[in-house]
């Protein structure tokens, strides 16, 4: 399993494919072309924003 988070900016999150990523592996695959594609967007409330600093990311870990 992959745990990964992104910083709350708005109440619409998108979680693109790079995002599965840490910082480190981001910037090892940064220029894979599939990087950027949207996988989810999710939609959280007003108070969940405020509350929240992050979205937590859990994934399979692919590969290797």
């Amino acid at each position: 399993m992959r745990i990964s988070r992104k910083k709350i900016e708005r109440i619409t999150v998108e979680i693109k494919q790079v995002d599965l990523y840490n910082e480190a592996e981001q910037e090892k695959y940064k220029d894979h072309p599939n990087m950027a594609n949207s996988l989810v967007e999710v939609k959280l409330g007003f108070f969940q924003k405020e509350r929240y600093e992050y979205i937590y990311i859990i994934s399979k870990k692919s590969g290797g």
